[in-house]
């Protein structure tokens, strides 16, 4: 772990480091949330637990889940305290799962696949969810990204109802919804969907109608999305942190290297042994998961062994 790097100038983007597992040989594939207490929460390398990280003091504490992965965390603010919404896509060829815990760790709700026939097996692998915190007839609903399984987009009504889009009526159907948020810059708050493999952003409204597409050239692989003010900020996993404004013009905050092509991406062979790459300040490898705090600061998870937590100042 390396902890309290210096922050380097890129453009007119700070950038600090705070954690760098360079020995950690596990894969990190982690989602980012903030504490409305400002820590910081991530999946640690290997997924079974979670990792709050106080930026100031550098202490950190080990949460462990059960899960395979805590690709997806959405805090959720209540009356009783912080609680986590983890999106785990689950190991190998298995079902994941949803879970709500508190910060202890302890399972407070499960979300068993929606529309799923009795009897038979889960067979989703949730990537992302996102609450509805925001007054009105949708407040509280929770919707769900399960974009490693079968690529559907998930609601769960506040009467506990359910429903899935497929993405056919937005010309095209959903292939790898791994991202999911509610944008709540309009005056009419909608669902902002990363439709990885299409290589675009999908747009709904609440009741799940879809409202327009947004894609760019530079848009090669949206991933997470968080709301920043009037803009969208949006990982895309080529090496990318992409902005959208209100106009859905795309630009780019930090700009690909396009290294991605190389060979063991997104490590890096080594005499035919995969190995983490080798990463510098300024320059993104496969960012993932990514939050946003109330005061605008950014922070950013990376995919590959060990992982990288980064810091940005727009």
């Amino acid at each position: 772990m390396n902890n309290g790097v210096a922050a380097v100038e890129c453009g007119t983007v700070e950038w600090t480091t705070l954690i760098n597992d360079v020995q950690d040989p596990r894969w990190s594939h982690s989602g980012m949330g903030v504490l409305n207490n400002g820590l910081l929460v991530f999946a640690e390398p290997g997924g079974a637990a979670v990792t709050v990280l106080d930026e100031r003091s550098g202490a950190t504490r080990r949460v462990p889940t059960g899960t395979a992965d805590a690709h997806g965390i959405f805090v959720q603010r209540e009356a009783e305290g912080d609680r986590l919404w983890l999106a785990d896509p689950g190991p190998g060829g298995e079902a994941g799962q949803l879970i709500k815990t508190d910060l202890e760790g302890a399972v407070l709700e499960r979300v068993a696949e929606p529309g799923r026939a009795s009897g038979e097996p889960e067979r989703w692998k949730p990537t992302s969810a996102a609450v509805v915190n925001v007054p009105g007839p949708h407040a509280g609903e929770l919707w769900v990204a399960d974009g490693y399984g079968q690529s559907l987009v998930h609601v769960v009504r506040a009467d506990g109802s359910t429903q899935t889009f497929d993405g056919a009526t937005s010309s095209a159907l959903f292939d790898c919804p791994h991202g999911i948020a509610i944008d709540d810059r309009h005056a009419e708050p909608q669902v902002a969907i990363a439709d990885r493999t299409n290589r675009r952003l999908v747009f709904l409204d609440l009741d799940g109608t879809f409202i327009r597409s947004v894609s760019d050239p530079i848009m090669t692989s949206p991933s997470s999305i968080a709301v920043r003010g009037a803009e969208l900020l949006v990982t895309d996993l080529f090496g990318a942190l992409l902005s959208v404004d209100l106009d859905d013009a795309v630009h780019a905050v930090v700009p690909s290297t396009n290294d991605h092509g190389r060979e063991s991406w997104p490590n890096r062979s080594l005499k035919g042994v995969t190995v983490r790459p080798e990463l510098s300040d300024g320059v993104l490898n496969s960012p993932h998961g990514i939050a946003v705090t109330e005061s605008g600061q950014v922070y950013l998870t990376e995919w590959m062994f060990g992982g990288r937590l980064i810091r940005l100042t727009l």
